[in-house]
């Protein structure tokens, strides 16, 4: 039971990869400078043995890495091996499957990948495949379902970008399910299971680059499209919340909309102009049946009122001037019965106080200072 801040970015744009915990708001401690690992990108990151894994990818300074990492707290990190048996790579594929972690393909600086590993600890791993069926990928979808390994599109040297899907048993044997899935072919897309379906998303095509599109798999029904174009559009810097048995997209930049939706597939729109306006980079947070939106950035200005809403579409103001300063890429969490806003920035700097409230409209502050450093963007996990 602590607060928690994760990186970030300080005064001078400076990334951050730091880690502070707090029991009350007040007094700070640090935890870490920077997690163990170098930094690094086109790796995987997995949930293992109720740990954490950081498997592979390229670092900072262009080197490919075959090292594995892992986490029971996402704080300590412990290198289980710099060097594992598989070859160094970024692009992988890697999921969890019948108690083992099974690894695919990638890039490794001078051409693509096409094997299959695996380990029971994550430490050791063997190879089960030189070759497998589905031949060599880039940045495809490996995922657990119903007891099956699905691999699901990706970019392939030899074929291009590809929309195929491939089902094993085993990790070893596969078996083309379906040579053409109906969406259009593409790599680097994301995949989820929700209510007992396969979710995919998203990805880098050769039809329109970026996709916005969203596909649901089942084994009885296959493949279908949920819609080409989720009706509420691209956006960012919205917020998406669970209430009341629906899931709601609220605002982003430019936006003053409020959507719903009960299966993630069919969406309704609640209000076209929510009364809090234009508003991005704001917090969005459920709290005493409520939901609470405070501060942000307002078409270029930056807003320290405090909304509610019992339904996610009529908003009331509570609080036009809430006391604190004026923000944009703060926190907002639940923490022992109130509501905590810490650090965030505007035009005139970057801010490391932090305020509570027990009610959401009138605002305390706990401390003008906290031993961080000021900061924005920013991750502070929720508390349970």
């Amino acid at each position: 039971d602590q607060l928690w801040l994760i990186g970030g970015d300080d005064e001078n744009d400076n990334h951050k990869s730091d880690i502070w915990s707090s029991p009350d708001g007040i007094n700070w401690t640090e935890e870490t400078t920077s997690a163990e690992f170098s930094n690094r990108y086109n790796h995987k990151a997995v949930v293992f043995q109720e740990k954490i894994w950081v498997i592979g990818g390229r670092d900072e300074d262009g080197y490919y890495l075959n090292d594995v990492w892992s986490s029971e707290n996402g704080i300590n990190w412990t290198e289980e091996t710099g060097s594992a048996e598989f070859s160094a790579r970024r692009g992988h594929s890697v999921a969890a499957f019948n108690d083992r972690l099974w690894l695919t393909g990638g890039y490794n600086g001078s051409g693509y990948i096409g094997d299959i590993w695996s380990s029971d600890d994550g430490v050791t791993w063997a190879q089960k495949s030189t070759s497998p069926d589905f031949g060599r990928r880039y940045e495809a979808e490996l995922i657990s379902y119903e007891n099956q390994l699905f691999l699901i599109a990706g970019y392939s040297p030899d074929t291009g970008y590809m929309n195929d899907t491939w089902v094993s048993d085993d990790g070893i044997n596969w078996e083309v399910a379906y040579e053409d899935s109906g969406f259009s072919p593409r790599y680097a897309h994301d995949a989820l299971i929700f209510q007992d379906q396969i979710f995919l998303s998203g990805g880098y095509s050769n039809i329109s680059y970026y996709e916005n599109d969203s596909w649901v798999f089942s084994n009885s029904s296959g493949w279908s499209e949920d819609t080409e174009q989720e009706p509420h559009g691209k956006r960012r810097y919205h917020h998406l919340l669970n209430f009341e048995g629906k899931m709601l997209l609220v605002g982003g930049l430019d936006k003053t909309d409020v959507w719903s939706t009960v299966d993630g597939i069919d969406w309704t729109l609640e209000t076209d102009s929510a009364e809090f306006g234009k508003r991005y980079m704001a917090q969005v947070i459920l709290f005493q049946d409520k939901l609470w939106l405070i501060a942000g950035d307002q078409e270029g200005i930056y807003m320290n009122d405090v909304w509610s809403s019992e339904d996610g579409i009529q908003w009331v103001l509570e609080n036009e001037d809430a006391g604190f300063a004026p923000r944009s890429r703060h926190q907002v969490i639940l923490y022992n019965d109130k509501l905590w806003l810490i650090a965030g920035g505007n035009d005139e700097g970057r801010f490391n106080d932090v305020w509570n409230s027990d009610d959401g409209i009138n605002w305390t502050q706990v401390t003008p200072a906290a031993d961080f450093e000021p900061r924005t963007s920013f991750v502070a996990p929720p508390i349970n």
